[in-house]
Parts: structure tokens; sequence; C-alpha cells
């Protein structure tokens, strides 16, 4: 169980940037299916088109549902996800936190964590208002045409990445993942957003790096 827990909480990070193989029933898929690719993502380009967001979503895999919240700021520069799940009568809480450097995931209640480097050619930093060709090509992304989702009209891409055996249908808004339908490795993990908080403000110690855990230096996260 704390190895599926452990697998949302990975799928999780993919909402950042990019965020399967099928479709749900449940949202209307039309329009252009165009990509204006470019040669290079603009030094400039925000990771997100709002100044900060709060996104509220649920996941489920294997009948369990998880609820997740993404905290954003300074257009996407600072991230926050915070997964949590009720196991066996107990709340489990899981945090992922970058910056520009490090990925951070940690468990705030037991003072665990890992630390891996970010990776500039991760799935994890696509910029969809941004396709390179050289990321079309590598990871099969194609546009499918758009969707609503709580009112917002989404872009909805297909992606598949066979080094982390993932394939997956994205909604983005705004550079902003509002819902996935994936497969990793074998599993398969839905999420949607069911509440988003526009241009809020957000305290700048949600950010901070926890003082008392100690990271373990790994590279799991970001292959």
């Amino acid at each position: 169980m704390r190895k599926n827990f452990f697998l949302v909480s990975v799928a999780a990070v993919m909402l950042w940037s990019c965020s399967g193989n099928k479709n749900s029933g449940q949202v209307e898929i039309k329009g252009d299916t165009s990509i204006a690719f470019v040669d290079k993502v603009p030094a400039d380009l925000k990771k997100i088109d709002l100044k900060s967001a709060i996104i509220h979503m649920k996941s489920s895999t294997f009948g369990m549902t998880q609820q997740i919240v993404m905290y954003m700021d300074d257009y996407g520069e600072k991230q926050l996800t915070e997964v949590s799940q009720e196991m066996m009568g107990m709340k489990v809480r899981q945090c992922t936190l970058s910056d520009s450097l490090y990925v951070y995931m940690y468990n705030p209640d037991d003072k665990t964590g890992k630390r891996s480097l970010v990776d500039k050619k991760n799935p994890n930093n696509i910029h969809f208002n941004a396709i390179t060709k050289e990321m079309a090509r590598e990871f099969h992304i194609k546009k499918n045409g758009t969707a609503m989702i709580l009112g917002r009209s989404c872009d909805v891409y297909t992606m598949e990445i066979a080094s982390a055996k993932l394939k997956g249908t994205y909604y983005v808004w705004k550079g902003i993942t509002l819902k996935t339908d994936s497969e990793v490795g074998g599993i398969s993990i839905s999420m949607e957003a069911t509440k988003i908080e526009e241009n809020v403000a957000i305290p700048h110690e949600k950010f901070a790096i926890p003082k008392d855990i100690k990271f373990e230096e790994t590279a799991e996260i970001t292959k």
C-alpha cells in the first residue's frame, strides 16, 4: 500500500508542468489538434500564466482515493504538492517541493525525505505553452483538442514515455494540468481538479525547505 501511495506522489509531481492512454467518458473533447512547435523554449517563459494558484485535486488508484493540493507562486517558480490519504485509520502525507536546483520529496510526519537534482530533460519540465520539436518527438506528444474542466477550457494532450513506463492524457489550462488519465508501470491513476483558487496570497514559508528533515540524495525522482 505504501508503494501505491508513493506512485501517486510521483505522478503528482508530473502535474506541475505537464501533469493514460484513455480519456474519461465524462469529458467531451473537441476542437483544434494542431501544435505550433518551437525550436527552443524562451528563457523568459513563465511556467504558468497566473501569479499564483492553489489547485485542489482528487486522485484514484486501486480503488483508493488521495487528496492532492498543489501550491504555485511567482508564476510557477515556487511549487509545493501535498498528497494525503487515510490508511488503516491513519492519515499519511507526502510532500514534494522544488526549486531551481532540486526536487525534495518528504514525509512531514516521520521526518524522512529524499532530494534529487532537477533534470532539465525530465518530462516534469515540459512547457505545454512552448513545446519543442525535440520534446514532442521524444515523448510522443500529440494534441487531441480542447475540453472543459471546472469551467476552464483546457488543451488536451497525450504523451507516452517508454523509459518511465508512462502513458497519459493531460488537460492543461494556463500551463496547469487540471486532469490526467495515466498509466504508470501498468498501474492506472486518475487525477482531476475539484477546486481552483486563482491569484491568491500564499505564505512564503509554505515553500520553505524543512530544516528538521535530513534529505537522502537520490536520482530516483528524476529518472
